[in-house]
């Protein structure tokens, strides 16, 4: 954390926390030569949701600093699967997104880097060994309050992912709530359901 963290994140809250609406502050990460992690935000102190501003803003691919209120973390806590270690945050961030907004600031609060043999450079292996949540995230991308590319791609990680449960294809289309959209992509799912099998 930078010495002035709490410090922005106290001073932020204070201008905002009478908005009901808004179930936290996303602020930026650096890396340690003080290069932002991704991209800043097009606004600074921009108020969305994180469907809105980081989806389908297209700003999935980096890590930001995020600061939620307690009590909306409890309305949406994060789930639990039996044996399962693993489960990609953005899961319970798209949810909160459909009833919160946040503030999004322009000023890093975290410094850090990746390790060679951390969670962000190990991601698909921690997926494939955690698959009933990695499915059920990839429910939550398939709403239609989302990109159609990003639909597009959840509906792919549901059929690779519910495979990997050993979920069988004709009831994993019969579960799901967006059922054309699984049949769609599940000759692409189950394609790269293979290829990825091959490179475990």
């Amino acid at each position: 954390m930078t010495d002035d963290a709490v410090e922005s994140i106290l001073k932020i809250h204070k201008k905002y926390k009478s908005q009901n609406k808004i179930c936290g502050y996303a602020f930026l990460r650096a890396f340690p030569d003080g290069k932002v992690n991704g991209k800043k935000f097009d606004v600074d102190e921009k108020i969305g949701s994180y469907i809105d501003v980081r989806v389908n803003g297209d700003d999935t691919g980096a890590d930001k600093a995020e600061v939620f209120k307690t009590h909306c973390l409890k309305e949406f806590p994060f789930p639990e699967y039996p044996n399962e270690k693993f489960l990609g945050e953005d899961l319970v961030w798209v949810r909160m997104a459909r009833e919160y907004e946040m503030v999004h600031i322009n000023r890093a609060i975290y410094v850090g880097n990746y390790l060679e043999g951390g969670l962000t450079n190990n991601r698909r292996k921690h997926n494939i060994a955690s698959p009933i949540g990695c499915m059920h995230r990839a429910e939550e991308f398939m709403e239609s309050d989302l990109k159609t590319r990003y639909r597009i791609k959840g509906g792919l990680q549901y059929i690779v992912y519910g495979r990997f449960a050993g979920v069988k294809v004709v009831d994993l289309i019969r579960k799901s709530k967006h059922k054309v959209l699984a049949t769609v992509c599940t000759p692409g799912g189950l394609f790269l359901h293979s290829r990825w099998s091959k490179a475990q």
